[in-house]
Formats: C-alpha cells, structure tokens, sequence
C-alpha cells in the first residue's frame, strides 16, 4: 500500500472506529468479494445513513446522486462489505476509479 493508500486506509479506520488490524483482515480478505462487486439494496443504505449523506473524500452532501465505493477497491482485493464501503460523490468516485489514492 503506498502512502496515500495508507493514509486513506486510516482515515478509513477513524470513520469507522474501528481497530486497524481488524478492519484490514475484513475488507481486505478477497474471499468476501461479492461476484457482481455492486453494494446493493440494504446495503446501500446502511452506507448512506452511517456517512450521514456525505462524500467519505470532499465532504459535500450527496443528495440522491451518489455512489457506493469501495475504499479498498474490489479489483485489488477489497470486500464488498460496509465496512469497506463509503459514500462518494460522483466526480470523487470517478476521479479515483479503482486506485487506493
């Protein structure tokens, strides 16, 4: 994990707080990765609720239009689970596509 992968991946262990060692075993554990890789139904909106609306990257609220990421992307091992899925604002989510920034 580069360094701004690793800085993300903290900001991702305060938003949640939870333990580090933990949280990195859980989403990163490829074995959880749903096939379609998409958050769905439930899912969405246990993300939605518990980042209260707002971009995990910038901040903003989202409103309707918003996307489901996942932190640690899905194609580099990442779990489609909630706690490796934030909300982010379109222009946030495209401009990091499948990269851990």
């Amino acid at each position: 994990m580069n360094v701004k992968g690793l800085e993300l991946f903290t900001a991702l262990v305060e938003h949640l707080g939870e333990d580090a060692e933990a949280l990195a075993t859980e989403v990163c554990d490829a074995s959880k990765r749903d096939s379609k890789r998409m958050f769905r139904g439930v899912v969405r909106d246990v993300i939605f609720q518990r980042d209260n609306g707002k971009c995990f990257y910038c901040g903003i609220s989202v409103g309707s239009r918003w996307h489901a990421d996942h932190v640690i992307p899905w194609s580099k091992g990442g779990a489609t689970s909630p706690k490796n899925g934030v909300v982010a604002c379109v222009p946030c989510n495209l401009k990091k596509s499948a990269k851990v920034w």
